[in-house]
């Protein structure tokens, strides 16, 4: 038994009477209180608990659902058990298999050598492959899966079971290989409604495997109702392949029930499986309340309490933030993310049409809790309000909390034209940087801070936007560094910040590159995030469009902003991009795709840089990693980029002026020709030729030789001189021992 009574003692007088620990399997851990007079410290209470933790349930898991159809083939139908209780070691397995009749399974194949289809000294493994053409056709097989603890603590176990249901015709071999919520696989399994249970807010991705017997076939993706697009990819090398389902973020309700329909086709024989899921409820039904019956003015301190939530059972703990309503969208953060309902909070200088609390559980499913009869008023001494808030502010900085300082203080200044002295601003910096260091940072924490960056971005000088957009990186740094879960329409909010910040100072060097680097990292932490098959797209003076997908012969379109109906840039992709980033070693792992990136600049965003009449925009293209958002250096195949970009000048009428297409030389910071075709221009459609990723785009220049062009030559030249020197000399070779051999003739005679 552990008594942790100092160091309770310790944290309440530090911090907070409120703890948190992780407490580990069988553990028995006791807490003590003590609470003290701070005037009269011999005056105090006690008072104990006791946590008993037990060891975790067993849990039997079989991958590939609760049915799968297998023909005619020579593939094997793999039953994985590893995913069994994970956190419970050793174990041990037992697989059995009856057919309708209850009877064993028997091995149908031409040339069995037992029985039995199972082997019963194999039937230990976690994982069982069984080769199709052992089983018989016109069965359906049912597989159990029993675990127990390996160390004979308990006798009890646990199972699971999947259907094999056998056809007679050599089908496709399709099975479901994981179910995914949030870049988390889902084990959870509803034996009533036969359905995963999944979470509503993240994205959903169901997985599966086929193996086929030919090249051609068709995969075919359906959910019937579901009332959101959703994206499906898919891989295939040699006769196995890999396909996916993506139901994007947020499009999942609570309560709701989909059933996910895929067939895998080759020929007129199909194969395919039945995926249902079951969008578990989060937190309802929540009243926030506020204790301030009278209006409160603005910039003062009130208290708002979160009641009557309807939370399922295993949803705790529970987390809590308050954020301000304008009427659009959520913007101003009232608090930090709390772990208690009670939330104390500074009334924000800024109008707003309710006060709302986010509400979320420990799968990070939440819900918006709004409440708009907070009656407000101005303050009556705005600079001594506005004071106040500051050393409020100034203090939590000073005792550590610097998260809550940063969030104060956006409150304070929500009103952009509220102004606020030089070094409120610089604690506002420094405290947003430090923040990132804080060892528990949740979702809202982030956008907390972005929102502090959005503060410091609208007001202050070129300095303090420098610095603004440098937090911004770190910020976004950190969420990826952490896998923390940012929505996408954050993300979308603060790349049009940054490119705000970017038309408001094209200039300024600093800025200029700050902006570029705080892109960079939202479209990592933005690449990190897709799931297989889903893509966004960030609207603002530029496009950028993220997309986590297999290459394939389809060409990616990104449309003009000024012309609808019109296409900036059509990318096309050679057959061995294809290959490189199908399945490929990415560091110590293997990836499946790849995340493009292409961004259109209407203007270009290497200033001075012109080499002439720019004709078309400037197009960046980057591959990087799933998962880790890292561009994919190296990246360097000949003519593998196929690019037609929209000319959006017109030809001058100057002899000896013709479109060259151009690549952004980083090293050496200048447009260079090298690794560049032309393929000439149809329909105000320019089409390039890359040889590796970059920026792109073309000029109207004198239709010179380029330094290429020119090597080019003199090679030439150089080969031609010596090849009619060759010839020279073997014709002087061969008239020569045509004469000794006349001269030896006549000697002879």
């Amino acid at each position: 038994m552990q008594d942790i009574q100092n160091h309770a003692k310790q944290s309440f007088r530090a911090v907070k009477p409120r703890l948190t620990f992780l407490i580990a399997a069988d553990t028995n851990m006791t807490f003590t209180l003590r609470v003290s007079n701070y005037y009269a410290p011999d005056e105090y209470g006690e008072a104990s608990v006791t946590l008993v933790v037990g060891s975790p349930p067993l849990t039997a898991v079989i991958k590939g659902g609760l049915m799968r159809l297998a023909g005619l083939s020579q593939n094997d139908v793999v039953l994985d058990g590893s995913l069994s209780s994970p956190a419970v070691k050793p174990l041990v397995y037992q697989w059995s298999c009856l057919d309708e009749d209850l009877q064993p399974c028997y091995d149908y194949a031409p040339a069995a050598s037992a029985d039995l289809l199972l082997d019963p000294l194999e039937t230990n493994r976690p994982v069982m492959r069984v080769m199709a053409e052992r089983l018989q056709p016109g069965k359906t097989l049912n597989f159990t899966l029993e675990v127990f603890h390996g160390d004979n603590s308990s006798a009890d176990g646990a199972a699971a079971s999947t259907l094999v249901v056998t056809r007679e015709d050599p089908i496709p071999l399709v099975s479901l290989d994981e179910v995914l919520a949030g870049n988390q696989p889902v084990y959870d399994y509803d034996a009533t409604t036969d359905s995963f249970l999944v979470t509503t807010g993240p994205a959903v991705v169901v997985h599966a495997m086929f193996f086929v017997h030919s090249k051609s076939i068709s995969i075919n993706w359906n959910v019937p109702g579901f009332p959101c697009q959703y994206s499906t990819a898919g891989v295939k090398k040699g006769l196995e392949g890999h396909t996916y389902l993506t139901l994007p973020e947020g499009s999942l309700v609570p309560h709701g029930s989909y059933k996910a329909q895929l067939e895998v086709c080759e020929k007129s024989r199909c194969g395919g499986i039945n995926v249902s899921l079951s969008a578990r409820p989060g937190p309802s039904l929540c009243r926030l309340q506020f204790e301030a019956e009278e209006p409160v003015e603005q910039l003062n301190m009130t208290t708002a309490v979160v009641r009557a939530c309807a939370v399922p059972a295993g949803s705790h703990p529970m987390t809590y933030q308050l954020w301000a309503h304008d009427g659009e969208e959520v913007t101003i953060p009232l608090t930090t993310v709390r772990r208690s309902p009670f939330l104390e909070f500074i009334v924000p200088s800024a109008n707003f049409s309710a006060i709302c609390a986010q509400v979320c559980d420990m799968s990070l499913q939440c819900g918006m809790f709004c409440n708009d009869s907070l009656e407000t008023l101005p303050p009556g001494n705005l600079s001594e309000s506005l004071t106040m808030a500051f050393k409020r502010s100034a203090m939590q900085y000073r005792q550590g909390d610097k998260l809550s300082s940063v969030v104060s203080l956006v409150s304070a200044l929500s009103e952009d034209a509220v102004e606020a002295p030089g070094r409120v601003l610089d604690q506002l910096l420094g405290a947003t940087f430090q923040s990132t260091n804080a060892k528990r940072l949740e979702a809202g924490d982030v956008r907390a801070l972005y929102q502090a960056c959005r503060v410091m971005m609208a007001r202050g000088n070129v300095d303090l936007v420098s610095g603004a957009l440098e937090a911004t990186s770190v910020i976004s740094e950190v969420a990826l560094k952490k896998k923390i879960p940012v929505g996408f329409d954050t993300l979308e909010a603060v790349y049009m910040w940054v490119r705000n910040v970017s038309v408001r100072y094209p200039d300024t060097d600093q800025v200029r590159r700050n902006v570029e680097n705080a892109q960079r990292r939202i479209e990592e932490v933005t690449s990190s995030r897709l799931p297989k098959g889903q893509q966004v797209r960030f609207v603002a003076d530029q496009v950028t469009h993220i997309h986590h997908r297999f290459l394939s012969r389809d060409q990616v379109t990104i449309t003009s902003l000024d012309r609808p109906g019109s296409t900036d840039v059509a990318i096309g992709f050679d057959k061995a991009l294809w290959e490189r980033f199908q399945i490929w070693k990415c560091g110590s792992r293997m990836c499946q795709g790849v995340v493009l990136v292409v961004t259109v600049h209407q203007t270009n965003p290497f200033v001075g840089s012109d080499v002439g009449t720019r004709m078309t925009p400037v197009v960046s293209v980057t591959f990087r990693t799933p998962d880790t958002g890292e561009a994919v250096k190296g990246v360097s195949l000949r003519d593998s980029l196929s690019l037609q970009m929209r000319q959006t000048g017109n030809e001058s009428r100057v002899h000896g002026m013709v479109l060259r297409c151009f690549r952004w030389h980083e090293r050496d910071e200048e447009w260079t020709q090298r690794d560049m075709t032309a393929l000439g221009t149809k329909q105000r459609q320019v089409t390039c030729l890359a040889s590796s990723t970059g920026s792109f785009t073309v000029f109207e220049v004198e239709d010179g030789l380029s330094t290429a062009a020119i090597a080019g030559i003199v090679v030439a030249c150089l080969m031609s001189v010596f090849i009619i020197a060759a010839v020279m000399m073997f014709m002087m070779h061969k008239k020569q021992n045509t004469g000794s051999a006349k001269v030896a003739d006549q000697g002879t005679r």
